[in-house]
């Protein structure tokens, strides 16, 4: 139902931004002409604010983020599943609460802390002092989150689903994950080295400057409507 209606939605419109080729795909298999659709990534300030207050993070083991809702598409689940196969080696912050469903959370393991939402500058800081940032999605049209932990300089483990592919390059920025493997997050997490984190870290912070700045993205969408408007005279 819902694709019948933005197929016919789309028949009103001379453009349709897509977030992600993924989503620009999705379109032409509903239908919509390719003349119509335009990919143009999400972008985020490259500037960025962080509290002054330090995270607390055991000294021992690999720092990890989850950050997103507590629900079946973000796979909370898979996460506390990976991380309960390595309590010896790693330890995370679960950043968020539940918003769809409300299902309950597994068992959480006792390397996993939950911290619920945080303030944007707070935020900021667990990025500044993780790791790594897991996001083992079932599915994403885009991943902004991938985006924030990359400004930040932070790998990311993602699922190898929807625009998450596009966002994190595998092996350098990156690893892309089959989605619903947990172990496959767990065997990730046990092979990382300090080299590795920080050489994927900083081709991330790289890849960000590139694809996914605000600046960037302004100035597509201005091109993409300049265009449109020339049409029109």
């Amino acid at each position: 139902m819902v694709k019948l209606v933005e197929l016919a939605w789309s028949r009103l419109c001379d453009a349709i931004i897509c977030i992600s080729k993924h989503e620009y795909d999705s379109g032409l298999l509903i239908g919509i002409p390719a003349s119509r659709l335009h990919v143009i990534y999400n972008g985020i300030s490259p500037d960025f604010k962080y509290s002054a207050e330090n995270i607390a993070w055991p000294n021992d083991k690999l720092r990890v983020l989850f950050v997103g809702r507590f629900d079946h598409q973000k796979g909370v689940d898979i996460f506390i599943g990976a991380m309960s196969q390595v309590e010896d080696l790693a330890y995370a912050y679960l950043i968020g609460a539940p918003v769809i469903g409300g299902e309950p959370l597994p068992t959480i393991p006792i390397n996993i802390s939950l911290v619920g939402w945080q303030s944007r500058e707070r935020l900021q800081s667990f990025y500044q002092s993780a790791d790594v940032l897991v996001m083992p999605s079932r599915w994403e049209g885009f991943g902004l989150t991938a985006v924030e932990a990359m400004r930040s300089g932070l790998p990311v483990i993602a699922s190898a689903v929807g625009g998450l592919v596009e966002i994190v390059e595998a092996g350098k920025t990156g690893i892309l994950v089959e989605p619903n493997d947990a172990s496959s997050i767990a065997n990730v997490i046990r092979h990382f080295n300090r080299n590795m984190l920080e050489s994927m870290g900083n081709a991330g912070r790289s890849r960000f400057t590139l694809l996914f700045t605000s600046d960037r993205m302004f100035s597509d969408i201005h091109q993409l409507y300049a265009k449109l408007l020339f049409r029109g005279i």
